[in-house]
């Protein structure tokens, strides 16, 4: 071909139409330029274009043929390819060159291969080669952007020349001027912190490497380097190649929290000693003025002489009380959050426990002119545990039951075996209950829920949180149904293997199990929303997210919402199991979905733990729908 394309005019011959046939064959951009005399002084004429030259580039061979080059490109672009093409014909030999060319409104970045053509001991014609390198440039410019994002640099050593090359990036990391070179291995550690030489030093050694460096102003920044071995062919190794990160941003943000935290922990044990010190400086008085209010209220040692002064030894009585009931919430809140609560492990019967309760409570219950009313317990079981502190947590509930009953209402205690074998002590109110809503708030520390009675109670908003963590600290759970203006049932629930009874053997279950802590009143969870539709959901106290049969969530209510922390107009739409809560995208939990719910069997309860912004326990009743290729998960969060 070449032979045929130095003749001056083969092109404008049948030979020459044929050369071009073949040549437009070719799947590669490919050029042919006249020399117009000897040394390219006089200009440059476009002979051919393939085909491919033109679909790479738009440029077409019956548009430019015959043409200088300066009229077919832009004056700018035309003086700088011809003095390439000035370079070829003078140098008599190949050269390659890349370079961004604009063609019209598009940019393009190419790589030419151009080769001299002789015809009498002259150039008479050049031909050459272009590649298009805009998308590969694009690319490498990408991953140069995200690098310089990143502050990520690399650097490579020729293990048999021992050669380096360093990236700008890593220049600019260690701010080193590029054109002084990569430092000599002696260089390089003059660079790093005296302690950490040992880590960075440079070796045949691999894999990852945290150290510091010190810079000429005395600056200190942390680099993650990683560290790799490239071989040749036949497994020889031939270099060395490093990456290095600056990672100096999050290492200090990582060392001001931990010492954030360290400096939390210690305001934290400060907190601890100093209610510590208050319960011996408060209690001792305050005991002292509860002890002696009561007395004169009673008038123990005679009358006081005037009724006025019963009544404020009684308001002072009252407000000691609940001063000191105060300082114990607060103490064993501090306590817990210490983690300096030890149980204490006693075998107790739960009918003492119930008994203990009902005689603290039934004077409180009768004031309010309420019924107490104790279901009886069986004589034969026990639980082993702590038993201050299980009384304490019954004592909250059940107080928070009186506390927001109205007047004529109920409250029920009672004990219950789980068909598993857990024992279930549960407290039942009529009292104003508690919306979906308000539940994260009720169940949060110092958390006071907005009500005509709550308006009229004093407290800290500390006892269902110190009952929940308490009933944790047993190896248990704590679950409130609840309901605005129906009432509120708690359901403290013990493992099966903190039970006893004389013989040993498990005690006969008293109701169903844990589809009690899927009930409203007397109604299932599941018959209450396919039985009234989705407007029933917005105020149950439970999660509850239904699916199709890909998991594409249909409908969330108010009470995973706030739990969860997911708005359902987010929610909804999406794939529960990859895009709402991704740690749920297991056999255990989608294994058992994808298993039931084409069959329409699901019918299942499990406990899970979530990871949205913390870790969260939640019991799972997982059901199918009525309406086929449908399910409803009811989340119940302990």
């Amino acid at each position: 071909m070449t032979t045929l394309l130095d003749q001056p005019d083969i092109l404008k011959t049948s030979a020459g139409a044929a050369l071009r046939e073949f040549i437009n064959q070719i799947a590669c951009p490919i050029f042919v330029i006249d020399v117009e005399d000897a040394d390219g002084t006089g200009g440059f004429r476009v002979a051919m274009l393939n085909d491919w030259y033109e679909r790479a580039f738009g440029l077409s061979h019956a548009d430019c043929a015959g043409r200088l080059v300066g009229e077919v490109l832009a004056p700018c672009l035309a003086y700088r390819i011809t003095d390439h093409y000035r370079q070829c014909v003078a140098t008599r030999g190949p050269i390659s060159y890349e370079e961004e060319i604009r063609l019209g409104d598009r940019v393009f970045w190419t790589r030419t291969v151009l080769n001299p053509l002789f015809h009498d001991g002259r150039v008479v014609r050049l031909v050459g080669t272009s590649t298009d390198l805009t998308d590969h440039r694009r690319l490498e410019q990408a991953l140069e952007a995200a690098q310089r994002m990143a502050r990520l640099g690399w650097w490579r050593t020729d293990l048999a020349t021992g050669g380096t090359v360093w990236s700008d990036i890593l220049y600019g990391i260690h701010d080193r001027d590029p054109g002084a070179g990569p430092p000599d291995p002696a260089g390089f550690l003059d660079l790093v912190h005296p302690q950490d030489r040992g880590l960075a030093a440079p070796s045949a050694r691999v894999g990852s490497f945290d150290y510091r460096i010190v810079l000429p102003d005395g600056e200190i920044r942390y680099l993650h380097e990683e560290r790799v071995v490239h071989s040749s062919g036949d497994g020889h190794p031939v270099a060395l190649f490093g990456t290095v990160q600056d990672v100096t941003a999050s290492k200090r943000a990582a060392l001001e929290l931990m010492a954030a935290k360290e400096q939390a922990e210690r305001a934290n044990q400060a907190k601890t000693s100093l209610l510590a010190n208050m319960s011996h400086d408060l209690r001792t008085p305050l005991n002292a003025i509860i002890g002696f209010s009561e007395i004169m209220a009673e008038e123990m040692h005679g009358p006081l002489g005037n009724p006025t002064y019963v009544e404020y030894a009684s308001d002072v009585l009252f407000a000691g009380r609940h001063l000191l009931d105060i300082i114990n919430d607060l103490l064993d809140m501090a306590r817990i959050e210490a983690g300096q609560v030890t149980l204490n492990e006693e075998t107790v019967s739960a009918k003492r426990l119930l008994g203990d309760v009902d005689r603290l409570l039934r004077e409180r219950a009768s004031k309010a002119r309420l019924k107490l009313t104790v279901a009886p317990a069986p004589d034969d079981v026990a639980v082993v545990a702590d038993r201050r502190l299980l009384r304490q947590v019954l004592l909250n509930l059940v107080g928070n039951a009186v506390k927001f009953t109205e007047a004529g209402g109920e409250v029920t205690l009672a004990v219950h075996i789980l068909a598993d074998g857990q024992i279930c002590f549960t407290t039942s109110d009529t009292g104003i209950g508690i919306s979906a809503r308000d539940l994260p708030v009720a169940l949060a520390p110092f958390g006071r829920i907005g009500s005509h009675l709550q308006a009229n109670t004093e407290g800290t908003g500390l006892g269902l949180p110190v009952a929940k963590a308490l009933v944790e600290l047993h190896g248990g759970m704590l679950h409130l149904n609840t309901s605005p203006g129906v009432g509120t049932t708690a359901f403290m629930t013990l493992p099966s293997w903190r039970v006893r009874t004389p013989d040993g053997r498990p005690p006969a279950p008293t109701i169903g199990g844990l589809k009690e802590f899927f009930r409203i009143g007397d109604r299932g969870v599941y018959e209450l929303v396919e039985e009234t539709g989705r407007d029933a959901l917005a105020e149950l106290p439970i999660g509850i997210v239904q699916l199709d049969r890909t998991g594409r969530v249909l409908s969330y209510n108010a009470a995973e919402e706030n739990f969860a922390g997911r708005k359902a107009d987010l929610v909804i739409g999406c794939d529960f199991f990859r895009d709402v809560a991704p740690c749920t995208f297991t056999p255990e939990f989608h294994g058992r979905f994808q298993e039931g719910v084409e069959s329409g069997t699901l019918n299942i309860i499990f406990s899970y733990v979530f990871t949205f912004d913390q870790p969260m326990k939640v019991l799972i009743e997982m059901r199918s729908g009525r309406q086929p290729g449908t399910a409803w998960l009811f989340i119940r969060w302990i």
